[in-house]
């Protein structure tokens, strides 16, 4: 049937009107759409919180105190997200979120927002780079030295590793942490240690014996960082018995033990080993990769990258004469000390790290 010119009048009239419908159909798989200049998001942070029920727990945290109406939207800031995922892996529920104490509760939420809007091209290619939070709160960012060959983001908030980038809102960003930050402690690394000496009292011990242990209590600015040993690290022990033909003996170091250890043959090396001068985060071995760190005069420590699941620490003792030493397996070899979940340590006054680690690298 022939078009009639009334139908060529009504399909002219209705024509403009179509094409938007046809657009909206329309896939981003032609390079004319994906050469399209995106637009400026229109959510604010707090609306794309309100709207995400990814992110409840953290949006519940900071209405309890507070947090949401600092966040003025004329200004710019960037979240560093738990998603409700990030807390359950914490093993943190919203009731126990809820009843942590809300003085805490603002300085651990506070810590996740940061001044400013920090997208990931914008941090440096380099660890201990220094943001502050909205509390005031020094956080530090790091990107690997030498980029990943495959292309792959990577990003660490205090060694904590970001899952997902550049979440744009109109006042800043997102960046989603694979598990909530811990806040950062006011105090000395003795003080945590004095508040946890059921983990700690023989390390804390072995400190004193070799006078190692007012380093940790005098200067809260000097930068420092403690791989601690726990107390079940200094138990079930097996130390090599020349005289019995190279067998090993069982173990087990007390407080009584270590008052009995000869200052004057065993080198305060030994559990110098654990303290690292300067601020150091596990996913800095990764990102700034260093093969040794020198600690003291008489002592190197390394770091063993060829097992990343767990990093583990090892040491020993350049000067350490060999009749001297009584360490777990042979002469001049020292056992790797697991460092625990990288997740698994505390900053203390932003200049401090403390992080556990599993057993003695060296046995006097």
């Amino acid at each position: 049937m022939k078009m009639t010119i009334l139908n060529r009048w009504v399909l002219t009239l209705l024509l403009p009107a179509m094409l938007p419908w046809f657009a909206c159909v329309k896939t981003y798989s032609t390079a004319t759409d994906q050469s399209l200049t995106p637009r400026q998001p229109s959510q604010s942070l707090m609306d794309y919180l309100k709207n995400n029920y990814s992110f409840s727990m953290f949006y519940a945290a900071i209405q309890r105190v507070g947090l949401d109406k600092q966040l003025d939207s004329t200004k710019k800031y960037t979240i560093l997200m738990p998603d409700d995922n990030a807390f359950a892996l914490a093993n943190i529920t919203m009731d126990s979120l809820m009843n942590v104490d809300t003085a805490y509760l603002r300085k651990w939420m506070g810590f996740h927002i940061l001044q400013g809007a920090i997208g990931y091209d914008s941090v440096p290619q380099t660890v201990d780079n220094v943001f502050y939070s909205i509390l005031g709160q020094k956080i530090f960012l790091s990107k690997p030295v030498t980029p990943s060959q495959s292309g792959h983001l990577v990003l660490h908030a205090n060694g904590t590793a970001v899952v997902s980038f550049d979440i744009s809102a109109s006042d800043g960003y997102i960046q989603v942490l694979s598990t909530p930050l811990n806040a950062p402690l006011e105090g000395t690394l003795q003080d945590y240690i004095n508040a946890h000496l059921d983990q700690y009292s023989l390390f804390k011990a072995a400190l004193q014996h070799f006078n190692l242990w007012d380093s940790l209590g005098t200067d809260t600015t000097r930068p420092l960082t403690v791989f601690a040993p726990v107390n079940s690290a200094f138990q079930n022990l097996l130390l090599l018995n020349i005289a019995d033909n190279y067998n090993y003996d069982p173990y087990t170091i007390t407080t009584d033990t270590i008052a009995s250890w000869n200052t004057n043959t065993i080198p305060r090396d030994v559990f110098g080993v654990y303290l690292f001068p300067g601020r150091i985060f596990t996913s800095d071995f990764s990102d700034a990769p260093r093969t040794a760190l020198y600690i003291m005069p008489d002592q190197q420590a390394t770091i063993d990258l060829s097992s990343q699941n767990p990093l583990q620490l090892t040491g020993s003792l350049i000067n350490y004469q060999a009749e001297n030493q009584l360490m777990q397996g042979e002469y001049g070899v020292s056992v790797p000390a697991p460092i625990g979940s990288p997740a698994n340590f505390v900053t203390l006054n932003g200049n401090c790290v403390f992080q556990p680690v599993s057993a003695l690298t060296m046995v006097p």
